[in-house]
């Protein structure tokens, strides 16, 4: 079994650091904890940061540690990173979450035991769709304090996202390895089909008309239907084949399907409930028996 001294350890850098993770030995990682504090908190950040890299996208955070003046850092770099991730909600930017990011790292090196960093970050995961990765950074704060109420707040928040999404002994899952289940997608296949009138594989302005109402109740008007078509076929790359045909102004299966993976992914109950409108059991993703009673 690979030995890593601490001298080795130190002059490895985050991303470094991250990509040992696995070579570490936890005998190796309380021995540290017990010699160099700074140290072990470098090598649980590194992991975070990696966690953290997937959910932003962003390598650029495997940098936060380098030319920091951490005499400077302070619990206002928490409070900043608050007020980043407030600003995000009414205008969405990846840029700013990366902001935010970097100063809760920095000040978890420095306060290693603040659990509102673990609340950030795990919320900044939530609202990037990484639910298992925000539960288990949640669940590390946890351990840190189990009493502080917004991360337990968060957790069973998180928990009712995947019970949803993932399904249980009483309903069949909506997502299945961050695309559609299989379920979910013959479903939505077949209310496709169902809305599809004229059987040309797309649906046209009478078409997603009928569609909405069935949802929403109510019939909207022409200028957001042809919105709507728009925004939903943008979500696909090769709905420019549709429009090579003259057919532009029509939503296609691909789009309506990964409109649906969208919603589902920000909103697991409203897929739910659309399923329920369009006369499928929301659990069990199969179509309800409407036939009259005999």
């Amino acid at each position: 079994m690979q030995i890593h001294t601490v001298e080795q350890l130190e002059k490895l850098s985050l991303k470094e650091l991250y990509e040992k993770q696995k070579e570490i030995t936890q005998n190796e990682i309380q021995a540290i904890c017990e010699t160099d504090q700074k140290l072990a908190s470098k090598i649980h950040i590194s992991e975070l940061v990696g966690m953290m890299v997937k959910v932003l996208d962003d390598e650029s955070l495997f940098n936060v540690l380098d030319d920091s003046d951490f005499e400077k850092v302070t619990l206002s770099y928490v409070e900043d990173a608050r007020n980043l991730v407030n600003e995000v909600q009414n205008e969405p930017s990846l840029e700013t979450l990366s902001k935010a990011t970097s100063l809760l790292f920095k000040a978890l090196y420095v306060y290693p035991d603040n659990v509102a960093v673990y609340h950030l970050l795990a919320f900044i995961s939530l609202i990037m769709n990484q639910f298992n990765i925000a539960l288990d950074i949640a669940e590390m704060g946890q351990c840190i304090d189990e009493t502080y109420e917004p991360l337990n707040e968060l957790i069973e928040e998180i928990n009712m996202i995947l019970s949803q999404l993932e399904g249980n002994e009483d309903q069949e899952p909506l997502i299945e390895n961050n695309n559609l289940s299989e379920g979910l997608r013959n479903a939505l296949c077949n209310i496709y089909d169902k809305f599809d009138k004229d059987q040309d594989g797309l649906l046209n302005f009478d078409e997603v008309a009928e569609l909405i109402n069935a949802t929403n109740g109510q019939y909207p008007d022409r200028s957001f239907i042809q919105q709507m078509i728009g925004m939903f076929n943008s979500l696909v790359a090769n709905t420019i084949n549709a429009a090579n045909n003259g057919d532009a102004d029509k939503l296609t299966r691909e789009a309506f399907l990964a409109f649906y993976l969208k919603q589902t992914l920000e909103d697991p109950s409203e897929t739910r409930n659309d399923l329920e409108k369009f006369g499928y059991d929301s659990k069990l993703l199969i179509q309800r028996d409407v036939s009259p009673p005999a």
